[in-house]
């Protein structure tokens, strides 16, 4: 007991603090070499990609990413989604696509979400994608694709230079019985 009262409790505090904040310099750093650089080295490196920035929401990573005018969106989506996957680990993010949308194609869109609406809550998926190229042949678009898989219905309206992406999950799919 005596012992104790002997201490420098200042030192031992003030030691305990150096040390907490070198772990937290040292876990900051290790974070910055393991996941942010790699990361950011991937999305640089995919010519799909014009840019992208990076926000948290409620703990998760969101990542926005601007796309080039790709010829299939749900190829491109599920590329950079399991590159994203793999440099994070198990950290939770979500993945968020930016386009070149025109007053006109996001007018496009209002008129072609239901389909997708219906589609998504049905889980009938057989003519959507005649359903979509028809309405937007008669709205006057120069192209529209819709992609389905297990997890997402992708969605690529184009007029000029201008395209619209949507990208909008499947409560049917695996991610969505989770």
């Amino acid at each position: 007991m005596e012992q104790l009262r002997n201490l420098r409790w200042r030192w031992v505090a003030g030691s305990l603090v150096a040390t907490l904040a070198l772990l937290l310099a040292a876990s900051w750093g290790l974070r910055a070499v393991t996941r942010e650089e790699p990361l950011q080295g991937f999305l640089r490196s995919q010519p799909e990609v014009l840019g992208y920035s990076e926000d948290t929401v409620a703990g998760t990573r969101v990542l926005r990413v601007e796309l080039r005018d790709v010829p299939d969106l749900s190829r491109t989506y599920r590329h950079l989604y399991e590159g994203v996957a793999r440099i994070l680990g198990g950290e939770p993010f979500r993945l968020e696509v930016a386009d070149r949308r025109s007053p006109a194609l996001e007018e496009a869109f209002y008129r072609i979400n239901p389909l997708l609406q219906e589609a998504l809550a049905t889980g009938r998926y057989g003519d959507l994608v005649d359903r979509v190229e028809e309405r937007a042949r008669a709205l006057g678009l120069d192209r529209a694709r819709v992609f389905i898989d297990p997890d997402r219905l992708y969605l690529q309206l184009h007029e000029g230079s201008d395209y619209l992406y949507a990208v909008l999950p499947r409560p049917d799919g695996p991610a969505g019985r989770r």
